[in-house]
């Protein structure tokens, strides 16, 4: 069950690559990105089906409270609208295995 998670704690790079290469070329505007920003997310979609297929899965943590059992925080930011710990930012995603965690997200939270 839990076999794979050295081998797929190493994959979490080529995702987070996969994911800047998509953010910096859907920002261009020139159409020669086109091609390759659709490249890059096929190649996306098929390392999330093999995630999907080994039950790694990213965390949805946005809006969440802090636990320092799944996050680490890299910067507290005042926010009086929301109550101190609450995850407004992340800066890298956290990734399960089954039930485990494979790595902690590093997230931005609220300090009172």
């Amino acid at each position: 069950k839990f076999a794979i998670a050295n081998f797929a704690k190493n994959l979490l790079g080529v995702a987070d690559n996969l994911q800047r290469a998509i953010d910096v070329a859907s920002k261009e505007e020139n159409p020669a990105c086109e091609g390759l920003l659709k490249g890059v997310e096929l190649t996306q979609n098929e390392l999330t089906k093999v995630f999907d297929k080994f039950n790694i899965h990213k965390m949805d943590i946005m809006g969440t409270v802090f636990d320092p059992n799944y996050h680490q925080v890299v910067q507290e930011v005042p926010d009086k609208d929301k109550p101190a710990g609450t995850i407004v930012a992340e800066i890298q995603t956290g990734y399960m295995i089954n039930d485990r965690i494979l790595r902690e997200a590093m997230v931005v939270v609220t300090k009172a």
